[in-house]
């Protein structure tokens, strides 16, 4: 089922199947969103089923491959201009990237494919590591944005060949999101000695105070992690375009520890790095919009009004504030729309 674009949004169109094709470990999606369909070759990417996606959105329909993600997360690439091309050059301007499944952590969200230590714990190692080899080289110098994430792409040697191969003229953006176990130096020696133009974004994913973070990311030390993201801190300290983040999965769990984890990164990191807010919308059982009535009644009253108190005194509680409200607005459009 196909619905109507919302053309009250500000930025009502959706245009990741117009841009660059997603690298997966284990092959290609037409955008980064966790519930996009995976191919297996490229070939995908002006097929006939993304012609058809394409041919949806620019009629004003949202197909209904992009329905979850644009009713809940309102979609990867927003924009208020109607695309209008059914067929995309293959091009990687706009690069993201999770090119290996080795990562050291078993997150409650995660799956094989993302985690060759989710698939150990979980699934009795039947996937294993999964690598995507495909040869990036003839596509780098027109990188505009790079968002690398993995897995753990730090635990990837070959994350710094494609560091290397971008052109710090042509990058608009840079980023990369990491759970924080480690930071090899040899990595961030090649951010840093790229002589990065642009924004760099250095992301650290924490999804609660230690008790609950290292319970629901299974294989965490809230400790090493404090003690890697500040190391970075310092290391980064005289570089103006880098910006230290931490990324909070929004999950019908976590958001009671909200709270908790504003307080701990107070207490251990020298700065109020920047939140960014990730709605999950897989599992099912850990979905944000599926939380219950007494997780939703305490979202919208008592978590909403600790941050609200605090936004204009804390900068680092104005970041938290504007998580709260963005899952609230969430919620409250997914019941409206499918309650």
């Amino acid at each position: 089922m196909a619905y109507k674009i919302d053309k009250n949004r500000k930025q009502p169109y959706c245009l990741a199947p117009f841009a660059s094709p997603a690298i997966t470990p284990d092959g290609f999606k037409m955008c980064s969103a966790p519930c996009s369909k995976s191919y297996k070759d490229v070939s995908f990417w002006n097929g006939d089923e993304m012609q058809r996606i394409r041919r949806q959105w620019i009629n004003g329909e949202v197909p209904a491959e992009c329905t979850e993600c644009y009713f809940t997360t309102h979609g990867v690439i927003t924009s208020n201009k109607v695309p209008n091309k059914t067929e995309i050059p293959l091009n990687f301007k706009d690069l993201y990237i999770a090119r290996s499944n080795k990562c050291d952590l078993a997150c409650e969200m995660c799956s094989a494919t993302i985690s060759h230590t989710w698939d150990k714990v979980w699934n009795e190692g039947k996937v294993g590591i999964v690598e995507n080899d495909f040869d990036l080289s003839e596509f780098l110098h027109e990188t505009e944005v790079c968002a690398i994430s993995g897995g753990n792409p730090v635990l990837d040697h070959k994350i710094n060949d494609i560091i290397k191969g971008l052109d710090r003229n042509k990058i608009k953006r840079f980023l990369i999101t990491t759970n924080g176990s480690v930071f090899p130096d040899k990595m961030l020696n090649n951010i840093l000695d790229k002589k990065f133009k642009c924004g760099v974004m250095l992301i650290f994913s924490i999804d609660g105070p230690k008790e609950f973070n290292e319970k629901a990311r299974l294989g965490a030390k809230q400790e090493r992690i404090y003690k890697t993201i500040n190391s970075v801190i310092e290391r980064t300290r005289d570089e103006p375009n880098i910006e230290i983040c931490v990324e909070f999965t929004g999950t019908n769990q976590s958001v009671r520890h909200l709270i908790g984890l504003y307080e701990e990164i107070k207490e251990n990191l020298p700065i109020a790095p920047y939140m960014i807010g990730n709605v999950c919308a897989y599992p099912e059982n850990l979905a944000l919009q599926n939380l219950d009535d007494e997780t939703w009644e305490y979202m919208k009253n008592e978590l909403y009004r600790y941050f609200l108190k605090r936004e204009n005194k804390c900068e680092l509680a104005s970041y938290f504030s504007a998580m709260v409200d963005k899952y609230c607005s969430v919620v409250h459009k997914h019941k409206l729309k499918f309650n």
